[in-house]
């Protein structure tokens, strides 16, 4: 074999990934054993360089991972396919565990062999902390099914799409079965139900009462109240039958039972698919309201500029009166950011704010009432008595909306007459209430995976991936219009120097402070960046001229004339600006940043602390 066909045709690769500011980036040798590393294995994994090189690669894995030969087979399936990924748990220096995305690359010769590997690791803990929660909320809205004192089902007019497991307990039939079944194979009266279900698509909502047909043959009356939804454009029978066979309630109060457990099944249902948690509010005020015949019901979101209502359902004037504050309103004001209730965000009175006070023993929901079950106790309170007669009110609750994240808010129920709301009604409205905390956490959990998914942590402004996704838009929309845009590319003039002499830490106050004049500078829809590390780009889009991206350069570098403060000292950091423009130096996005970082270094190479467009002479500034 000649002597070149030795040298590893993907040495390139591995300078270009090994400086990546935020991986961990190693090489290893044929054999497994590690060669090289980055600084980035430090600060992720939390070894020290003689620590890490010469070791075994197998030493990041866990010792499950090494006991089911997780480490051998990445490697051999890197030597095979050229490349293997994994988004697993590793092993830090301390014993600690860091989720992580990685990549194993198979380091060949020019002839093939493959004489090593580099990998690439990614710190991914707290997106998987985030996937998780998300997936605990789903977890809690099947729970919530799972604990309703009843069979739930949702049914699309061919067949079963969704169930709790009470069905599956009371029909003894498995959840294969219940797949292919049919109302007619779990009813005894086959025509009975039919027209049931019928009456529901055509009318929207129908009780009946009607036999269960077990799988071992056994009959059980049930009550089973219907209601038609859509979801998704699918038009949908939603019910929950109840055991009546020891029935001891009146009807009316059976009745009202079942509509409470239908609206919870409903809201359920509903928010599954939800994205906006607004309109699932809305339904909660409407469907408490018609459930428990109250005149006024409110839904109210504590945020971090105060309690803000989001849903009214009833006439709203008693509620601007009464306006009592929210259950434990000394800690729910924490939650929210606020020190006090009455701040004018929110109209609470003193009388209201004292409703938080009220204990345990006097969360029945009116003078007299029968005590609250334990659940509805824990979280749902009376208004206190004292503030209803004035306001024309008989009695009121309010019931926290509570979940990981603490206080989100809470439902505020209002009756004109007393004694209105039985134990059953507070457990009912609990259990609306926490729905709603699974709702809102589920789209809060949402909103930041998104964010995250778009922003770089450190200084708020777009990653690489998110900027570059935007510039191809605005590319395309630029190709159509027949109109100009410019890209700048920025690097920092002296910012190892704060980091080598004052920290990292000072070098991040440093970053942060550059992402705000840059924003300040540009106009509001130009588009902002940190491309990584000490790097910022930025794109001008609809220019009219030169002229027009020769003034934002000239205010950017003037943006950095002002010293900046880091670590309780002053430092100077200066920016030279690289700049290209479309579709004069390149019509893709790629080919733009490519040119506008060479002509950075161009300007690095001429003194630094200025501006040049591409394929042309340093500007000072």
């Amino acid at each position: 074999m000649r002597a070149h066909d030795r040298e590893p045709s993907d040495l390139p690769l591995a300078a270009a990934v090994a400086d990546l500011r935020g991986y961990a980036v190693f090489a290893l040798d044929g054999a497994g054993v590690i060669t090289s590393w980055n600084a980035g294995v430090g600060v992720l994994l939390g070894f020290e360089e003689h620590e890490f090189v010469g070791r075994p690669g197998a030493i990041v894995f866990t010792p499950e991972d090494r006991a089911g030969g997780a480490d051998a087979a990445e490697i051999a399936a890197a030597r095979e396919w050229g490349e293997a990924r994994d988004d697993r748990w590793h092993v830090r220096r301390d014993g600690s565990r860091v989720w992580v995305n990685g990549v194993l690359h198979a380091v060949r010769t020019r002839g093939g062999e493959v004489v090593g590997f580099l990998k690439v690791m990614r710190d991914q803990t707290e997106k998987r902390a985030a996937e998780v929660r998300l997936e605990e909320q789903r977890s809690l809205l099947d729970a919530v099914l799972d604990s309703l004192p009843g069979a739930f089902y949702m049914y699309d007019g061919e067949r079963y799409v969704r169930w709790n497991r009470e069905v599956e307990r009371v029909t003894g039939f498995s959840a294969t079965e219940l797949t292919s079944a049919s109302p007619t194979d779990l009813v005894l009266e086959g025509r009975q139900v039919l027209e049931h279900v019928d009456e529901v698509f055509r009318h929207g909502q129908r009780s009946v009462e009607l036999y269960v047909r077990t799988k071992s043959g056994a009959l059980v009356p049930y009550l089973f109240t219907s209601q038609r939804v859509v979801l998704n454009e699918q038009p949908l029978v939603l019910g929950l039958g109840v055991d009546v066979r020891e029935q001891a309630l009146a009807r009316q109060a059976l009745e009202r039972f079942a509509l409470e457990q239908s609206a919870i099944a409903e809201l359920a249902a509903y928010s599954l698919p939800a994205t906006d948690v607004r309109p699932v509010l809305e339904l909660a005020a409407e469907r408490v309201a018609e459930t428990l015949g109250a005149s006024h019901v409110r839904i109210v979101e504590l945020t971090e500029a105060g309690p803000v209502t989001r849903a009214v359902a009833g006439s709203p004037e008693p509620l601007s009166r009464a306006a009592p504050g929210p259950p434990g309103a000394a800690g729910d004001a924490v939650a929210a950011g606020r020190t006090g209730a009455g701040n004018g965000r929110d109209p609470a009175s003193s009388a209201g704010a004292d409703a938080g006070a009220v204990g345990a023993s006097e969360t029945s929901a009116g003078a007299g009432a029968a005590p609250a079950r334990p659940a509805a106790a824990a979280e749902v309170q009376a208004i206190p008595a004292s503030v209803l007669p004035a306001v024309g009110l008989g009695s009121g609750v309010r019931a926290r909306i509570r979940g990981h994240g603490g206080s989100y808010g809470y439902v505020e129920v209002l009756s004109v007459m007393p004694d209105a709301f039985s134990p059953d009604d507070l457990t009912f409205l609990n259990s609306v209430a926490f729905l709603l905390a699974g709702a809102i956490e589920k789209q809060r959990l949402q909103r930041e995976l998104e964010r995250r998914a778009e922003n770089d942590d450190l200084t708020g402004l777009l990653n690489r991936r998110a900027f570059e996704d935007r510039l191809a838009a605005a590319l395309g929309r630029a190709e159509r219009q027949g109109t100009r845009v410019a890209v700048l590319f920025l690097d920092l003039d002296g910012f190892k120097e704060v980091n080598d002499t004052l920290g990292h830490q000072a070098g991040d106050e440093v970053l942060v402070e550059v992402a705000r004049r840059v924003r300040e500078v540009v106009r509001s829809w130009d588009v902002v960046a940190r491309h990584g590390g000490d790097e910022f780009v930025l794109f001008l889009p609809d220019i009219a001229s030169r002229g027009e991206v020769t003034h934002v350069a000239e205010r950017l570098l003037e943006a950095f004339r002002a010293p900046f403060a880091a670590a309780g000292e002053v430092v100077a950091v200066g920016t030279t600006v690289g700049i290209a423009t479309y579709p004069d130096d390149g019509r893709t996005a790629q080919r733009l940043l490519n040119a506008a970082d060479d002509a950075m270094y161009l300007g690095k190479a001429n003194g630094k602390s200025g501006f040049i467009f591409f394929g042309s002479a340093p500007e000072a500034g």
